[in-house]
């Protein structure tokens, strides 16, 4: 595995719901990165 995308799991979403500042996750953004970041490893 060379790369995760996790940029482009929120874009069919609002990025107002996980992240603080809309640029740093919040805890729904940081369990949507993880969730994302095992589902790619374990396909790998």
């Amino acid at each position: 595995m060379a790369f995760i995308d996790n940029f482009n799991l929120f874009d069919k979403y609002n990025m107002a719901y996980f992240t603080t500042d809309s640029l740093h996750p919040n805890d729904i953004g940081h369990n949507m990165i993880a969730r994302n970041i095992i589902k790619s490893i374990r396909s790998s």
